[in-house]
């Protein structure tokens, strides 16, 4: 009954996450012939192995924390850059208005909109009033801009959208 199903479920998990793990990798039998070695052998392989595997997965989250760290100074330096221009074209008291605004913004596209928008608007407050309808919206800026799920960017309208 539902052992069963259980086992064959977490049979399927296994192989996955071994094929996943594996792929590619020199010295690793296959999910087949590890399964083949008997439960006796396994413990054995699975020790041999285990600091390879250990410390190819902590490669793997250190890599992904660099990508993560890169996008996130990327967001950064263009929120920074965002609220220079929007000083420069109009004023101080704009910008600072608009900080707080830029400053929940997580996708570089949001970032490159309101940049974009520094240039079309003729005045602060019709930047301003553009930013705070995103967020009036119910839909967070971000969504609104670009950073969604594909599936979700394929149905999604954007605001004021940039011209080509």
């Amino acid at each position: 009954g539902s052992n069963r199903a259980f086992r064959r479920a977490l049979h399927a998990w296994a192989r996955a996450l071994w094929t996943d793990k594996t792929k590619g990798a020199p010295g690793f039998p296959t999910f087949d012939e590890f399964e083949r070695t008997g439960e006796e052998a396994m413990p054995t392989i699975a020790e041999a192995n285990w600091d390879r595997w250990e410390a190819g997965l902590r490669a793997e989250g250190k890599e992904q924390g660099m990508r993560q760290g890169i996008q996130q100074g990327r967001v950064e330096e263009g929120a920074r850059v965002v609220k220079r221009l929007a000083a420069l074209k109009f004023g101080r008291e704009t910008a600072e208005r608009l900080s707080s605004l830029v400053d929940r913004l997580t996708a570089r596209k949001a970032l490159d909109q309101v940049g974009d928008w520094i240039i079309e608007c003729d005045s602060g407050d019709e930047l301003l009033s553009r930013v705070s309808a995103l967020q009036a919206t119910g839909a967070t800026a971000n969504e609104r801009l670009g950073q969604v799920s594909p599936a979700v960017a394929l149905n999604s309208n954007r605001v004021a959208p940039t011209p080509p």
